[in-house]
């Protein structure tokens, strides 16, 4: 009863014997979903009920026709191994399942979970008599899931190329144990702190904004850094980029340039470029000021500029330049703005 309660003797009396078996068999396919077919193999008719003809679109499909009308909306991929499937059931009596996907009247393509079994009908012919429902949005889901299992795998391998190179370049700088772990761990910690980011949105990117923020917020928070960008979405793969980029100039500042004192600042600007030659530019500017000069750096570079120098370039073809002016260092790179976009993953690395 609508109101909870349990049904008077009256009440039920009044419903006995109004609704057949039937009736509820009727009633079931349609509120399922579920449509219903008839196959006759030796003469190549079929009929379809209403349920069907809806899921299908074939509403002038109202008696029995031509099953190749059918057939011939199922897409040419899928279409051997139904027709496969329907003569095992109808030669060895074997229960029929197929999946397919099967292009409606309105041009929308849908996705069918066929079964059926052969039953005898009273004129001694031979019949698959089954049931047709939409499996459409758990098809969806499963390529979804494998795109994302797909992706993952593509992201992991570009990440641990890159930890692999950064770990080369860290032992082939450090001139002790301690100092490969000290010049290791951070760039690392920095790479799964951005691969968190990345991963957190629906649409695997991250805002340029967002990184700077997580990478330089104390910083922007003390007045330190000032940091002007355009909204723009990093895949991936040019977010690692950036994060090291980032870690390594903030690192330098901190130890020997504008950030070693308490009076020197720094200025991050982000500027796109949409009409350069090639498709745009991404353009990265890193300027520090005071407190004093800073010498550029003479014989072999620590791992630090060897990320920014080498690591820059290797990616997405970025051009780096270093201008150790006497008001504070600057750093520029340049990338092509597609290739650093969202819509581009792949991350070539140097070793």
């Amino acid at each position: 009863m609508r109101d909870g309660t349990a049904p008077r003797a009256a009440d039920a009396d009044l419903m006995t014997g109004l609704v057949a078996e039937t009736d509820w068999q009727a009633i079931a396919p349609a509120a399922g979903g579920v449509g219903r077919f008839v196959y006759d193999a030796g003469t190549g008719l079929c009929e379809i009920d209403l349920t069907l003809r809806r899921l299908t679109g074939m509403f002038d499909a109202v008696a029995a026709f031509p099953a190749a009308r059918f057939f011939e909306r199922i897409h040419a991929d899928d279409l051997a191994r139904v027709e496969a499937d329907l003569a095992r059931a109808v030669g060895d009596g074997a229960p029929y399942e197929a999946e397919f996907r099967f292009r409606r009247d309105d041009g929308r393509e849908v996705w069918l979970m066929g079964q059926g079994r052969v039953l005898t009908a009273s004129n001694g012919r031979d019949l698959v008599v089954g049931v047709n429902h939409d499996v459409t949005e758990r098809r969806r889901a499963q390529e979804r899931a494998e795109l994302l299992a797909g992706e993952m795998a593509h992201r992991m391998k570009n990440v641990l190329g890159l930890v692999q190179s950064m770990f080369n370049m860290a032992a082939r700088s450090a001139p002790s144990k301690e100092a490969l772990v000290d010049a290791f761990t951070g760039r690392l910690a920095a790479i799964a702190s951005v691969n968190a980011l990345v991963f957190a949105g629906e649409d695997r990117s991250v805002g340029m904004d967002e990184l700077i923020r997580a990478v330089l917020g104390p910083l922007i928070d003390d007045g330190r850094v000032a940091a002007e960008t355009e909204p723009f979405p990093l895949n991936s793969a040019s977010a690692q980029t950036m994060v090291l980029v980032l870690n390594e100039l903030m690192t330098n500042a901190v130890k020997h340039g504008a950030l070693r004192g308490d009076d020197g600042t720094v200025a991050v600007r982000i500027r796109l470029d949409h009409e350069a030659p090639g498709g745009g530019s991404f353009h990265f500017t890193w300027q520090e000021t005071g407190p004093g000069p800073v010498a550029a750096p003479t014989g072999r570079t620590g791992f630090g500029m060897r990320v920014l120098e080498s690591m820059t370039a290797a990616s997405f073809r970025g051009r780096p330049r270093f201008d150790w002016r006497p008001g504070g260092m600057r750093f520029d790179c340049e990338w092509p703005l597609g290739d650093f976009g969202s819509g581009n993953d792949a991350l070539p690395t140097s070793g």
